[in-house]
């Protein structure tokens, strides 16, 4: 879960370059949609890089001011898991 989205658009909105503090974001629009998106493949690279069991990631990004949201993530994840440990033990 990457926190704090609601920050990152204000960040944005405010005029904030990542290119400053990334330098492989390249010559990207600084929107939130290109943004997210940055950090959406860089952390699934790195994963795919690191992870030597294979494993699935999941991006979601979230602002713990909004309560619904991330309870329905968390709701959501929570099930992800518990029907991959069903399928695992045969019975789905």
């Amino acid at each position: 879960m990457l926190n704090k989205a609601d920050l990152l658009k204000k960040k944005l909105a405010a005029g904030v370059r990542v290119r400053k503090y990334i330098t492989s974001y390249g010559d990207r629009p600084d929107s939130y949609e290109n943004v997210s998106e940055y950090f959406r493949s860089h952390f699934l690279q790195v994963h795919r890089r690191k992870d030597i069991s294979k494993r699935s990631l999941y991006v979601h990004f979230t602002s713990m001011l909004d309560i619904k949201a991330t309870q329905s993530i968390i709701s959501n994840v929570g099930e992800v898991i518990i029907r991959q440990h069903i399928a695992q033990i045969g019975l789905a």
